[in-house]
């Protein structure tokens, strides 16, 4: 796992029965408004990038492997 110094999301998840329902959107919005506007890093699964840009993260740099899943660094602030 890569480690940032800055602010920084983990696995963020909501169970499958519960998708669909903009809880992802809400727990987001809500980490977000709790750090005061800090920048915040993460390593984003490559398919949620659009959903992160959404919330005003960009894309750094190219794509890697993290645990065998496609991952883009991203960041906000």
């Amino acid at each position: 796992s890569i480690i940032y110094p800055q602010t920084t999301f983990s696995r963020i998840l909501v169970k499958h029965d519960f998708r669909n329902k903009g809880l992802g959107r809400k727990i987001i919005n809500k980490a977000l408004n709790s750090i005061n506007n800090e920048p915040v890093v993460m390593s984003a699964q490559l398919y949620l990038e659009k959903f992160y840009e959404e919330f005003g993260f960009k894309s750094v740099g190219s794509s890697f492997f993290e645990d065998n899943i496609l991952h883009i660094k991203m960041i906000k602030g």
